[in-house]
C-alpha cells in the first residue's frame, strides 16, 4: 500500500506558522520526489520514506505496508485518500486491537466518525484470530455523527451516519452504536465486563478528558487506550489535560510519531 501525502491538518490553513510549513513541505515533497524518481512504480515507501499524515520519516523498513493481512483488512479502502493519508495511525490501532482481541472485555471507540478506520482495524484483528467469531466481540461505537463542533466537522457527518455505521458493522453483530454527546450517550451501557481496548478521538481537550475520566476505572488491567489527538501540536491542551489527570497514577501516555498517544492500564 502507498501512503497518500496530504495536508489536512487545520493548522496549515488557520495559522501563519502552519501556512509557512505547508509551503516548505510541498517544496520538499516535490524536490524529494524528483531526487528519488518517484512514480507509480517507485513510491516513497519503496525508498524507505514515509511522507504522510504530517510525518516525514526516512530510512525505515515500513513492513506494515506490505503486511498481507493488513492489506486484506483495508481492502477496497486503499482507494480512499482519507485512510491512505493516515496509514501508520491505522496500522497502530489495528495492531493494538489485534493483541487484545482474544481477551475478555469490551472494545470501545469514542469518536467513531464514519467507522471506516475502526472497521478496518476490527477486520485485521478478526483475520489474525480466525478461531474467534466476530459476534464474540462486544463493540461500542460512539459519536455525535451529525452536527459536531466545527473543529471536529468532516465531510461524512450527517443525520444518517450512525445508520451507515450500523450497516458497516453488521458482521460484528454484538455492536452498539451510540449517538450523542460523550459520555452521556454511553452512560446507561453496562460496562460490567470491563474495557479491554479503547480509542478516544474527540478533537477537544475537555471532551477527551471527560471521556477518559469516564472510562478509566472501567479499564481492565493490561488494556490498551489510544488517544488520536495526543501528540499533535494543535491539541497541546489535550496532552496537558490527560497528563495532569494521570498524575499520581501508575500509568503514563507514550507519545508516538504518528501524533497518537498510547496507554497500557496497569494491574
Amino acid at each position: 500500500m502507498n501512503p497518500v501525502t496530504a495536508f489536512w491538518n487545520k493548522d496549515y490553513s488557520t495559522t501563519d506558522k502552519g501556512s509557512k510549513l505547508k509551503h516548505i513541505l510541498i517544496q520538499l515533497h516535490n524536490n524529494l520526489g524528483n531526487a528519488l524518481g518517484i512514480s507509480e512504480k517507485n513510491s516513497y515507501a519503496d525508498n524507505g520514506v514515509y511522507f504522510s499524515d504530517d510525518c516525514l520519516i526516512v530510512l525505515r523498513n515500513l513492513g506494515f505496508l506490505e503486511d498481507p493481512t493488513f492489506i486484506k483488512a483495508v481492502g477496497i479502502r486503499t482507494k480512499e485518500s482519507y485512510l491512505m493519508g493516515r496509514l501508520w495511525r491505522l496500522w497502530f490501532i489495528s495492531w493494538s486491537l489485534s493483541t487484545q482481541w482474544p481477551k475478555n472485555g469490551i472494545i470501545l471507540d469514542l469518536g467513531t466518525y464514519n467507522g471506516k478506520a475502526m472497521f478496518s482495524a476490527c477486520k485485521y484483528a478478526s483475520l489474525k484470530h480466525p478461531d474467534l467469531a466476530p459476534a464474540q466481540q462486544k463493540l461500542i461505537l460512539a459519536d455525535l455523527f451529525e452536527d459536531p463542533p466545527a473543529e471536529a466537522k468532516k465531510a461524512d457527518h450527517s443525520s444518517n451516519l450512525h445508520l451507515e455505521v450500523e450497516q458497516l458493522f453488521k458482521a460484528f453483530s454484538n455492536t452498539t452504536v451510540a449517538k450523542g454527546f460523550i459520555p452521556q450517550s454511553i452512560d446507561s451501557i453496562d460496562f460490567g465486563q470491563g474495557i479491554k481496548w479503547g480509542q478516544i478521538d474527540l478533537n477537544s481537550a475537555d471532551s477527551d478528558l471527560k471521556a477518559f475520566n469516564f472510562i478509566y476505572d472501567k479499564l481492565l488491567p493490561g488494556s490498551h487506550v489510544i488517544f488520536d489527538d495526543y501528540g499533535f501540536s494543535r491539541y497541546k491542551e489535550t496532552q496537558i489535560a490527560l497528563d495532569n489527570f494521570l498524575k499520581g497514577k501508575r500509568e503514563t501516555i507514550f507519545e508516538l510519531p504518528t501524533g497518537q498517544g498510547f496507554l497500557i492500564k496497569s494491574n
